[in-house]
């Protein structure tokens, strides 16, 4: 079963990034679809039970305490930047976060506003080989995360970049 080799690929695979986000593509689809139509579950702020994951439910928090509505909501000053690691589910993780952040039932988000890809971390795993490597990720997470604090010059009107850590920071 294709799900089943999935579930096996996410503990096992070699393959880093784009190749494993490429090969199951249409697991993150489905996953998409499943998790647009359970969005009114979100909108009931049901944290503790929410099929989302920290990061979707987080900026959810976030829009609700900035006084946002669902019916209302413009994210149009912001821009989204999704950081990850370089393993195949941390970059899976970020690209379905992506692609239900600009899905037209979720939130819509302008393409334009989301990054593109997401923005690696270089070294980033779940279980760094040595003190020494989790510095060294730890540093290069920093790094980065200074590196996209600031909206770039070609988004004028962006007030601020939100960043979206997922997959590879534990």
């Amino acid at each position: 079963d294709r799900v089943d080799h999935f579930l096996r690929d996410v503990r096992n695979s070699p393959k880093g990034g784009e190749g494993f986000y490429q090969q199951y593509e249409d697991i993150a689809g489905e996953l998409v679809n499943n998790l647009v139509a359970q969005k009114c579950r979100l909108k009931q702020g049901d944290v503790a039970n929410s099929p989302f994951g920290a990061e979707i439910s987080t900026l959810e928090m976030l829009r609700h305490h900035q006084g946002a509505d669902w019916s209302d909501w413009q994210p149009c000053q912001d821009t989204y930047v999704l950081l990850a690691s370089d393993t195949g589910p941390g970059y899976f993780c970020a690209q379905v976060l992506r692609r239900l952040l600009t899905h037209r039932d979720f939130w819509a988000i302008p393409t334009d506003q989301v990054s593109e890809a997401p923005v690696v971390v270089p070294g980033l795993i779940d279980s760094p080989s040595s003190e020494e490597n989790a510095k060294e990720a730890l540093l290069q997470l920093v790094s980065t995360v200074k590196d996209n604090l600031e909206p770039s010059a070609r988004a004028p009107k962006v007030k601020r970049n939100v960043l979206v850590m997922t997959g590879g920071y534990k």
